[in-house]
């Protein structure tokens, strides 16, 4: 408004003075390019500061979220290290209850080492998944380029980009708070069932019959569902088949067909010929209806 203001009492200076003196014209056109210059400066600066800010803070948000994946990651791979040593512990107490006459016998040391080189195996293998590596990489890689790019250009654009990076991290934050959890509920059922599975078991082994009749009825469950679907997939299949071959079908079969049939009802008697004759018909009209 004041800029509209400044140019129109401008533009009359100019009308009033053009015809006096070209000198006082060009001074004129040049006072107003200044203020033009300096008005818009004024205009620019508030906005570049304001989204300047907004850059810093999606790079705090972005940096905070990579923190906080890789702090997961760590607890995901602990955590399955953890259930993968209960469900060792856990195999070999249900071992020794399955053959009670080696019940009271030590447990040799090759066993332990090859138990141990299990475990040691798969967590090698969790901390080796390519999967995290790519993702660990990617993070690194958008993270050095975020930094590497010049504040001043595209700054909005720039913004934009950093709420859909930051959206996506926050997705793989809730799938693996889901996961953690999953686990969790994983490890606490496993150390239910270890904590029942001792070595000197007395009263605590009717706890455990319960248990791993627990873990057979699910088994019996999960093997019911999938026959289940297969059946299904294989009805499926067949009745795919059937469509196929009813369309792959060829006509000149069909007429063949027809023709064989007419000539074994002319070896019949009359009566009988006519009836057959209308269920040949009828079989026909059927067949072209389909």
């Amino acid at each position: 408004m004041h800029l509209t203001l400044a140019l129109q009492s401008a533009i009359l200076c100019l009308f009033k003075h053009a015809k006096q003196d070209p000198l006082v014209l060009t001074k004129s056109v040049v006072d107003i390019q200044e203020r033009l210059l300096r008005s818009e400066q004024g205009n620019l600066h508030p906005d570049l500061r304001s989204v300047q800010a907004k850059l810093d803070q999606a790079l705090y948000h972005l940096h905070s979220r990579d923190v906080r994946i890789e702090e997961l990651t760590m607890e995901i791979i602990q955590l399955l290290e953890e259930r993968d040593s209960l469900q060792f512990r856990l195999s070999d107490a249900l071992r020794r209850t399955a053959e009670p006459s080696k019940e009271n016998l030590p447990k040799s040391p090759m066993q332990d080492e090859t138990n141990t080189d299990k475990l040691s195996e798969l967590h090698g293998g969790y901390k080796k998944d390519p999967v995290g590596q790519t993702e660990r990489e990617a993070r690194h890689v958008q993270q050095m380029q975020l930094y590497s790019e010049d504040t001043t250009a595209n700054k909005e654009d720039s913004i934009v980009d950093y709420e859909i990076t930051i959206k996506n991290q926050m997705e793989q934050l809730s799938d693996k708070d889901r996961i953690i959890v999953e686990l969790q509920n994983e490890i606490r059922c496993l150390q239910s069932v270890s904590e029942s599975t001792r070595y000197d078991f007395g009263d605590g082994e009717e706890t455990l019959r319960s248990s791993i009749g627990f873990l057979e009825q699910e088994r019996l469950r999960l093997e019911d569902l999938i026959q289940e679907r297969l059946s299904e997939v294989a009805n499926y299949e067949v009745e795919i088949e059937e469509l196929r071959a009813a369309q792959s079908k060829p006509q000149k079969e069909d007429v063949a067909t027809f023709l064989a049939m007419i000539e074994e009802q002319n070896a019949f008697p009359d009566g009988e010929q006519g009836k057959k004759v209308h269920e040949l018909g009828k079989q026909v009209a059927s067949q072209k209806a389909y």
